[in-house]
């Protein structure tokens, strides 16, 4: 799996860069990144997403590929955004996870209580 994480950046990087069409190339980048992570995975349950984070992200995405784009070509820069990046996504869906275990217990424990529509 590490490896499949260490080639996954660059491979990102590499097909947002060589610009196939005109708009949606950031989609299509990601999407092959995201599925080369499920494939490493081995599992068919995928539960964080690249895709939902970028845009919370969208400055620094750009910041770090364009500081890759300039100068010597040396991706560091981007595999360490990328990498980064990747662990803030699970890191939110682990907290997403969180509040709907949270909801769950709470609405567990109060099986006998009867909620308006805007409470549930």
């Amino acid at each position: 799996m590490f490896f499949t994480i260490l080639i996954t950046g660059p491979n990102f990087g590499y097909h947002y860069t060589i610009h196939t069409f005109d708009d949606g190339n950031g989609h299509i980048a990601g999407a092959i990144a995201e599925m080369l992570l499920a494939r490493a995975d081995q599992n068919k349950r995928h539960f964080y997403s690249m895709a939902t984070q970028i845009p919370k992200e969208h400055n620094e995405y750009y910041d770090a590929f364009e500081k890759t784009q300039t100068g010597d070509l040396d991706i560091t820069i981007w595999l360490e955004w990328f990498l980064n990046f990747l662990y803030r996504s699970m890191d939110r869906t682990n907290q997403t996870i969180d509040k709907i275990i949270e909801r769950n217990h709470f609405l567990g424990s109060h099986h006998n209580t009867t909620f308006n529509v805007r409470k549930r």
